[in-house]
């Protein structure tokens, strides 16, 4: 079975890895996206055989990526980098084997396993995809873009629910603590602290300020985590209130 990689932030990965809650992915699985989803349709229309040393470093076919496992670049050649075909490629690893200077900011990315069609679509007619078949630079930069924009539509969905459930319970959530339970209920691992929540904290603040002009609500949340209300909250709650009637 033949995949394609992906690059992404590496919580955008983390949130498609840890989608289905009770089975999440690991790196090594692939996402599977259904026949119907524009995801897909991208796939069917847009994959093409494409040599290795052409490759965007943004879409990795199976071939470039077996080859980064075994330590050689992209495009093969011999070893250049000793090291374990099964573990997960670091970012540091990935810097050496395609020439590109390493620097911190390169760590906030990962790699999102994606299972490709069997087939495409091209000039009326299907082909059968192979292991060197991938995205050019232009669709890969699409299609990061439409996964990202999906991780943050659903992120900006749950910070509204959230509230909504919030002003219906009486009690108060920092903005801290919503962006911690959408992060646990995805398994996606980012500590408080992590400049990665800069990104959010940014996105939900440039939200609120434009008057939450976004699409409407279309993802229905597990209440696990929003109906669960910590005693913490409830102090909360009982003191705003008392403050409110006052």
């Amino acid at each position: 079975m033949a995949n394609i990689y992906i690059k992404l932030p590496w919580y955008v990965t983390a949130y498609y890895r840890g989608l289905e809650e009770d089975k999440p992915l690991t790196e090594w699985d692939p996402i599977v996206f259904a026949s119907y989803t524009h995801e897909y349709v991208v796939m069917v229309n847009n994959l093409r055989y494409i040599p290795e040393q052409n490759l965007s470093r943004l879409c990795y076919s199976q071939r470039a990526w077996d080859n980064i496992l075994h330590g050689r670049r992209p495009d093969g050649g011999k070893v250049v980098l000793t090291r374990n075909p099964k573990e997960w490629p670091k970012a540091q690893e990935i810097c050496t084997l395609t020439g590109v200077a390493f620097s911190s900011r390169m760590q906030a990315a990962d790699y999102l396993c994606v299972k490709m069609p069997n087939e495409i679509w091209l000039n009326n007619k299907t082909y059968r995809t192979n292991p060197s078949y991938a995205f050019s630079y232009d669709i890969a930069q699409h299609f990061v873009r439409m996964l990202s924009q999906e991780f943050y539509h659903v992120f900006l969905d749950w910070v509204e629910q959230d509230e909504r459930f919030c002003n219906r319970m009486g009690i108060h959530r920092k903005n801290i603590e919503v962006m911690e339970r959408f992060l646990v209920q995805y398994n996606i691992p980012i500590s408080v602290d992590s400049h990665d929540l800069e990104t959010l904290r940014r996105m939900r603040n440039n939200w609120m300020k434009n008057a939450k002009k976004r699409p409407n609500d279309r993802v229905n949340f597990n209440q696990v985590w929003k109906d669960h209300i910590s005693d913490d909250e409830l102090k909360r709650a009982e003191q705003y209130k008392k403050k409110k009637n006052g």
